[in-house]
């Protein structure tokens, strides 16, 4: 889905060969919950940062009781007009595991003064090559 608005996904299986949904540039406000994926990519925000005129994908909110673990970040480069320009927020429950940021080079172009941050929350996990904004992983 892409460039949608106010959308609730709720008490579903959904078993497909690829994604089990597919979050798209301009995405707003997505409600997901008690969704069992059977597919092999599950739930994904694709290609974002792709395009120069691609909008945000905002509000997106989902019960989970999956730990989201083994995963990298790798080859990001761009702006944030946010002075928190990587945020990974996980579940106390079930923390985000083996988490790799790995040559991120952001730039901020917002009106708060400074450099851009990273703010983690639950997530075990390395830094490895660039990174141009203060990390929040040991």
């Amino acid at each position: 889905m892409g460039s949608c608005s106010n959308i609730h996904i709720s008490n579903t299986n959904i078993g497909t060969g690829d994604d089990c949904i597919a979050i798209l540039s301009g995405t707003t406000n997505l409600d997901i919950s008690n969704v069992k994926c059977g597919s092999v990519h599950g739930i994904s925000v694709e290609s974002l940062g792709k395009n120069k005129d691609e909008k945000d994908v905002k509000h997106l909110t989902g019960e989970s009781h999956v730990q989201i673990q083994d995963i990298k970040l790798k080859n990001i480069y761009g702006t944030s007009n946010n002075i928190v320009a990587v945020n990974l927020q996980c579940s106390k429950s079930f923390p985000c595991k083996n988490v790799e940021l790995i040559d991120i080079n952001l730039k901020h172009t917002g009106l708060e003064k400074g450099h851009p941050k990273a703010m983690c929350e639950n997530v075990d996990g390395s830094v490895r090559g660039r990174m141009v904004s203060q990390h929040c992983l040991d």
